[in-house]
């Protein structure tokens, strides 16, 4: 019977939020990919670093707990029928605004020339990374000031997520790179774009990435 219901609900739903319910499932398939990938590494000694293990079960667990309340989230709405329409630069705006309510770091967002109907896939999965990276600025970095700055081009899309931080080292952090890094880099690469993170101990973190547009995509820009 739940899932008639489910069924039903989503035949109810407008394009707009149609759209809304596959960007989330969609992300949710992307998000189980990846932990997939991390599960076969779980606790596995790390290549060059002795005595260091990849992320473990109990991290993973977390993880997967995460997903599953996204679902969870996700199912209550589509009952509910509350549904919003997706758009990137207010999302991004947002995000930035909460995340310097609550952590109390200066979090500056720019974003400049994003396409007004970016391909709804990709947009949630800029917001993802952009979300990931400020997440672990703020709960790692010691930074006063995150700087978010989105800009699109006729044939592409650039990101950078900078902070003043303490930094680390790229080196060590490649070789047993936590969940968070090998998420947003995943992510990237899915969208076929390059991805890379530099940072140097006391001189702050950037993480950047450059995604290609579709030319249908590309020319809608304003």
């Amino acid at each position: 019977m739940a899932d008639q219901s489910s069924q039903h609900g989503i035949r109810d739903l407008d394009l707009g939020e149609r759209s809304r319910v596959t960007r989330e499932l969609h992300d949710i398939e992307q998000s189980l990919a990846i932990l997939g990938v991390q599960m076969m590494r779980a606790g596995k000694a790390v290549s060059g670093m002795p005595g260091a293990l990849h992320p473990g079960v109990g991290q993973l667990a977390d993880k997967l707990r995460e997903i599953g309340d996204r679902v969870g989230r996700l199912s209550k709405q589509l009952h509910s029928s509350r549904l919003k329409s997706f758009d990137l630069t207010d999302s991004l705006q947002q995000y930035c605004r909460k995340s310097a309510d609550e952590s109390k770091i200066s979090v500056e967002c720019r974003c400049q020339n994003v396409p007004k109907e970016l391909d709804n896939l990709l947009s949630l999965s800029v917001l993802r990374v952009v979300q990931e990276a400020v997440d672990n600025a703020v709960k790692h970095s010691h930074a006063k000031t995150i700087r978010v700055d989105v800009q699109g081009s006729p044939k592409e899309m650039r990101l950078l997520i900078a902070d003043d931080g303490i930094g680390f080292d790229v080196e060590e952090a490649k070789l047993a790179a936590g969940l968070g890094l090998i998420s947003m880099r995943e992510r990237i690469h899915l969208a076929e774009g390059e991805f890379d993170v530099s940072s140097k101990k006391g001189d702050g973190t950037r993480v950047s990435a450059t995604i290609p547009l579709k030319q249908q995509t590309a020319a809608k820009i304003g």
